[in-house]
């Protein structure tokens, strides 16, 4: 189990770093399923890394820090 949350961690960190908005949001959307102990710090950088973007984005990848995505 865990080396398969590792695997999908790193999937979802690259994914992250893509340009295209859909890419980042389908990591957004998997990290917030996704039960590791990581996902907080790769969101957190993500959104410092990003600090530029909109309000609905940004709520988006706050909800998926908290594990809170449909």
């Amino acid at each position: 189990k865990t080396g398969v949350r590792n695997e999908f961690l790193e999937l979802f960190s690259r994914l992250l770093e893509h340009q295209a908005p859909v890419a980042q949001y389908a990591a957004l959307h998997g990290l917030g399923h996704l039960e590791h102990p990581s996902r907080v710090a790769t969101i957190d950088r993500y959104l410092e890394a990003h600090s530029w973007m909109d309000d609905d984005q940004r709520d988006y990848a706050l909800a998926a820090r908290s594990g809170d995505v449909l």
